[in-house]
C-alpha cells in the first residue's frame, strides 16, 4: 500500500498544522479581534458625552451649557385671633373668657433662573445675579462703599485702586464715538481719538465719577475701564513730573521745569470726593500722558478695555443709599522709594 501523505507534522506527540492551515487561522482569528476592537469603538462613541460624540476631529468642544441658579425664600406669617365670650350665669354672676388663637403659616417659595450667558464661575462667584446690582462689568470686582470708605486712609496722599500682583485698573471718560469703538475693539486710537493731546486716566473709582459727573457731563458720556499691565503703570509712575513746584520734591524751580519739558507724564493731586461729590480730606491723583507715553497707554500697556457706563447708570442711582457698590479699592504701593519721594505719596 503506499504512503498516507498528510499535511501535518509530527513533532513529539503532537501535530503541527501546516503554514497553509496556520495561515488561514491567524486571518480569521485577526478578522475576528478587529471585528471586536470596532464594535468596542461604536460602543464606547455612543456611551460617550454629547461634547466628545459630536467631534468627528476627537476634541471636545467646549459648550456653556445653561445656568440654573435656585434661591429658596421662606415666609413664616403669624396670625393671632382673640375671642371673647360672654356669658351670663345668673342675674347676679357674669364669667368672661378669653381665647387666644396663634396661627404660623410657613410658606416655601423656589424661584429658578436661567442663565445662559453666565458660566458656573460667574454663577458661584455672586456675579450672574448680585442684589442690587446686575450690571457687574466682568473686569470688575465690587463691594459696598459703605464697608470700603472706613478701611480708606481719611487724609493724606493715597493712590486709591483696584490691582493685583501683574495688573491695576484705571478709568478715563470719553465722548459716545470714542468710548464706543475702543470698547468694540478693545484698544483706543479710533472714534475721534486723538495722540497730540493729553489724555488723563483715574486710577479711583469715585474720583472719576466725580470729574465726568457720573457720565452726565458733555463730552465724557462713556466710563472706561482700563486694566494695565503693572510693570507699565509702575514706569508710567517713574517717569511722571507733578504739574506745579514743591520745593521738598525737587532742588530748585529750574530742575522741575527742565523735567516738566522732558517728560510725557504729568501728575496731579486734588482733593478726593465721595459718591455725592463733596470734597474729603484725602487727595486722589490723576495722570495726564501725551506723545510715547499715550500711544504706549494704547499699544503694549494695555490688556483690556470695558465699557462700564452701564454700571455707572445702575450706581448713581444708589448714591446716599447703603446699597450703594463701587470697585474694591486698596491703596497701591509704588515699588521705588525714589518714586515716592518724588511724587510725595504717603
Amino acid at each position: 500500500m503506499p504512503p498516507v501523505v498528510t499535511r501535518s507534522t509530527r513533532v513529539g506527540s503532537e501535530l503541527t498544522p501546516s503554514r497553509h492551515h496556520r495561515s488561514a487561522t491567524t486571518e480569521a482569528a485577526t478578522e475576528t479581534a478587529l471585528r471586536a476592537t470596532v464594535a468596542s469603538r461604536r460602543q464606547r462613541r455612543r456611551c460617550a458625552p454629547p461634547s466628545l460624540r459630536d467631534d468627528r476631529d476627537g476634541a471636545a468642544r467646549h459648550r456653556r451649557d445653561p445656568v440654573t441658579v435656585t434661591v429658596a425664600v421662606t415666609v413664616t406669617v403669624t396670625v393671632t385671633v382673640t375671642v371673647t365670650v360672654t356669658v351670663t350665669v345668673t342675674v347676679t354672676v357674669t364669667v368672661t373668657v378669653t381665647v387666644t388663637v396663634t396661627v404660623t403659616v410657613t410658606v416655601t417659595v423656589t424661584v429658578t433662573v436661567t442663565d445662559t450667558d453666565a458660566d458656573a464661575d460667574t454663577v458661584i462667584r455672586g456675579f450672574a445675579r448680585r442684589p442690587r446690582c446686575l450690571l457687574v462689568p466682568a473686569m470688575l470686582a465690587l463691594e459696598p462703599y459703605e464697608s470700603q470708605v472706613r478701611r480708606w486712609p481719611t487724609r493724606g496722599r493715597h493712590l486709591l485702586a483696584q490691582h493685583d500682583a501683574d495688573s491695576i485698573v484705571v478709568y478715563q471718560a470719553y465722548r459716545l464715538s470714542i468710548g464706543r469703538w475702543a470698547a468694540e475693539h478693545g484698544r483706543l486710537g479710533g472714534g475721534g481719538f486723538s495722540f497730540d493731546r493729553m489724555s488723563w486716566i483715574k486710577p479711583n473709582f469715585l474720583w472719576m465719577m466725580y470729574r465726568c459727573g457720573w457720565a452726565r457731563k458733555e463730552g465724557q458720556e462713556v466710563v472706561l475701564a482700563l486694566r494695565l499691565k503693572r510693570e507699565a503703570f509702575d514706569d508710567l509712575l517713574a517717569h511722571a513730573v507733578e504739574s506745579s513746584f514743591h520745593p521738598e520734591a525737587w532742588p530748585d524751580r529750574d530742575a522741575w521745569q527742565a523735567a516738566v519739558r522732558r517728560s510725557d507724564v504729568r501728575l496731579q493731586w486734588d482733593p478726593d470726593h465721595a459718591p455725592s461729590g463733596s470734597p474729603v480730606e484725602r487727595r486722589a491723583v490723576q495722570i495726564g500722558l501725551r506723545g510715547e507715553a499715550l500711544r504706549g497707554l494704547a499699544g503694549s500697556a494695555l490688556l483690556d478695555v470695558e465699557d462700564v457706563t452701564p454700571l455707572v447708570h445702575e450706581q448713581r442711582e444708589q448714591v446716599g443709599t447703603s446699597a450703594l457698590l463701587t470697585p474694591r479699592e486698596t491703596v497701591y504701593e509704588a515699588r521705588d522709594e525714589a518714586t515716592k519721594r518724588r511724587l510725595r505719596l504717603d
